[in-house]
């Protein structure tokens, strides 16, 4: 029902804190595949992803190479994947339930095709969950597969500057589908990962 992907490239202080509610996640029956993206890491992130990679269910699969942009993983999992993807970066740590949360709304309403969180705030899966529109969810989120399938998945960027985030926002942008934000499971990350995450925003943006 569900490929799962989580996406990581170093920040190995973020992976060691969000692998393991990535993992519980996928002890769903909905998961019915999970593949674990490491996109070059050299900081001690591959080490710690293999480590506990051997342990995994068969339903798990590593894959190193070099992707630079997400597009290049949705687009390698898409063909293949089952009805939803779930997308989880290295810097998300997911509540308990999400998952499940995400589902229920999708499955509930077929008019969705690409339902987030939204990223900064932070608050706990709750029964008053409230589905809201958006023009663009992010990367984060759980997506309906037939449409990433009938929109020919994410086109290649032709600038550079657009590496980064043109490709899925085109995507969402090319789609007849809802894009929508989830109220009341949304992204939990600690005071630490936050104000590193600002670092880490600054550093990028000012190279």
């Amino acid at each position: 029902m569900i490929t799962a992907i989580y996406l990581a490239h170093n920040r190995l202080e973020f992976t060691q804190k969000s692998f393991m509610p990535f993992l519980r996640e996928c002890k769903s029956k909905l998961v019915t595949k999970a593949i674990i993206y490491d996109d070059m890491s050299t900081d001690g992130t591959t080490d710690f992803l293999t480590m506990h990679y051997y342990n995994l269910p068969k339903k798990f699969q590593y894959k190193r190479a070099s992707y630079f942009s997400s597009w290049k993983q949705i687009n390698e999992t898409y063909p293949t994947a089952d009805k939803y993807i779930l997308k989880i970066d290295n810097d998300i740590v997911v509540p308990e339930g999400y998952l499940d949360a995400l589902y229920q709304a999708m499955e509930a309403d077929g008019s969705i095709g690409f339902l987030g969180i939204k990223e900064g705030l932070e608050c706990t899966i709750d029964d008053n969950r409230t589905i809201v529109d958006s023009t663009h969810i992010g990367g984060v989120g759980l997506f309906r597969t037939r449409e990433i399938r009938r929109l020919g998945g994410i086109r290649t960027p032709h600038l550079n500057s657009e590496k980064r985030f043109f490709g899925f926002t085109d995507l969402q942008n090319r789609s007849s589908l809802r894009k929508c934000w989830m109220k009341g499971g949304v992204l939990d990350l600690s005071k630490e990962m936050k104000d590193k995450q600002k670092r880490y925003v600054i550093e990028k943006w000012t190279r």
